[in-house]
């Protein structure tokens, strides 16, 4: 009988996630990627380039990586969602210089049916953060310190509840009645975690929107807020905003209110003041607090992913779409209330189709993608001339539009590449001949790459030689090692 070993020979190189954030100290913005089952943590260097300082292995395929911060850190913390359906709570010791787990648990439910993907939603103040991965359940893990009487921080009155039910804030003045709660149960979260002093349980609510196609909880609100972006059985797609309290211990989950909105619509993200920012196919609408939305026209096609520029300084956001263009969409934070006089919309350039996009401060991004190169790139305040050759260069794939015409002028100039080769669609093995009188190892074309980024490579599995350093001399005859 034969046997045969079979071993990777290449890492992966395909970029699932991407965040950036303080992760290694308090005063600097690191890179923080996730690649397959691999999480890298990256420096910026003064010159623009990335530097790794570490790397650590997760028993898992990573689905998502998320960054934050709580109010009592110096420093973040990640969470890490793998396809197993487990989480974990990771954090950089600086004494050790490796990432320490803080935390793990899992989200397996035994009775539930799968969701086509797992969705995962962070507090902005980081008091919760929830998981999305069967239909009609959503697990919600509150975090932080809580009080003198044990209760979250997100707590309510007693007063504030009838009948077992809680009563929403613009219901409590002279009306009857309770609006609809998510009904829920207290899982098991206890008994899954581990090291862990500031994640309260689990707690699994069902609720009523069976297909969710994104969710984001809302920026500057008393208490967490829910937006469920979610298709009803009539095909049309809504966005319903739940308010998530805790009454006497247990985690519900109240609605506040709801619109519909374009069938194209895909992707949610949090705006100031309770807004949220409702992406779709060539449109942008803005669901504000009082339940009013504004709705603009996009170049864009479906977002990809989206980052904000200097988040807390100004209200930019940064947009991929799948044909590789980058847009970035300007808010008008007004006195009379966000986004009075309607966001303005520049398109910057063109860029590999991105899987994950990071800002790392002083006008860099990160480009990650499973489609082609990743990048990082510089943001321009002015205009930078293309000329039709660069568009070749390593690196420089960026300057192509997707219809592979070159742009005369783009505002994004690329820094650095890194090879991805990923997705693979077909190979081969060439190069089998002599060589001084043996066979030589072949090599492996494969065509990679997908869309506006399209490549033939040739991969070699053997030793490479780095040349350290060098000194010129003269007459040099034999050379002895010194030990």
């Amino acid at each position: 009988m034969q046997y045969q070993y079979v071993v990777s020979a290449h890492k992966s190189s395909s970029v699932v996630s991407a965040v950036s954030g303080p992760f290694l100290s308090p005063d600097e913005q690191n890179l923080i990627v996730g690649r397959g089952n691999r999480l890298q943590v990256f420096r910026k260097t003064a010159t623009g380039h990335l530097d790794l300082v570490g790397e650590h292995a997760v028993n898992g395929q990573l689905q998502h990586v998320r960054f934050f911060q709580p109010s009592d850190r110096s420093t973040g913390m990640l969470l890490i969602v793998s396809s197993k359906q487990q989480f974990a709570v990771v954090v950089w010791d600086m004494m050790l210089k490796t990432m320490v787990t803080e935390s793990t648990g899992k989200f397996i439910e035994r009775t539930g049916r799968s969701s086509t993907q797992t969705l995962v939603a962070v507090d902005p103040e980081s008091r919760v953060f929830a998981i999305s991965s069967y239909q009609g359940i959503v697990h919600l893990f509150p975090m932080g310190k809580r009080d003198a009487a044990d209760q979250l921080p997100f707590a309510v009155q007693d007063e504030h509840i009838v009948g077992g039910i809680l009563v929403p804030e613009y219901l409590r003045n002279g009306a009857a009645g309770a609006s609809s709660l998510a009904r829920g149960r207290r899982g098991k979260g206890r008994e899954h975690m581990a090291k862990s002093t500031d994640i309260h349980g689990v707690s699994a609510l069902y609720v009523d929107e069976l297909k969710i196609i994104d969710m984001c909880f809302c920026r500057d609100t008393r208490g967490p807020q829910l937006a469920v972006l979610y298709e009803d059985a009539d095909m049309t797609r809504r966005v319903k905003v739940y308010d998530m309290v805790s009454v006497r211990g247990e985690v519900q989950l109240v609605s506040q209110r709801s619109c519909s909105f374009a069938a194209t619509s895909m992707r949610l993200v949090a705006l100031p003041e309770g807004a949220v920012l409702v992406l779709g196919h060539s449109y942008l609408s803005v669901y504000k607090a009082d339940g009013t939305s504004q709705s603009l026209a996009l170049s864009s096609t479906d977002v990809c992913d989206v980052c904000w520029v200097d988040l807390g300084r100004s209200e930019r956001l940064l947009l991929a779409d799948s044909s590789g263009a980058l847009t970035l969409v300007a808010f008008d934070h007004a006195a009379k209330g966000f986004a009075a006089s309607g966001p303005s919309i520049s398109r910057l350039g063109s860029i590999p189709v991105a899987s994950a996009v990071a800002y790392l401060g002083d006008g860099c991004v990160f480009i990650g993608s499973h489609c082609g190169d990743s990048l990082l790139v510089r943001l321009l305040a002015q205009s930078m001339r293309v000329e039709p050759a660069d568009a070749q260069l390593p690196g420089s794939n960026v300057l192509a539009r997707s219809n592979g015409v070159a742009e005369t002028a783009t505002y994004v100039q690329p820094l650095e590449s890194f090879t991805n080769l990923a997705p693979i669609v077909d190979l081969c093995v060439v190069g089998q001949g002599p060589g001084q009188g043996q066979k030589v190892a072949g090599s492996i074309v494969a065509c990679s790459g997908l869309r506006n980024t399209p490549a033939l490579r040739i991969v070699r599995n053997g030793v490479a030689i780095a040349n350290i350093a060098g000194l010129e001399a003269h007459g040099i005859l034999r050379v002895w090692a010194l030990t």
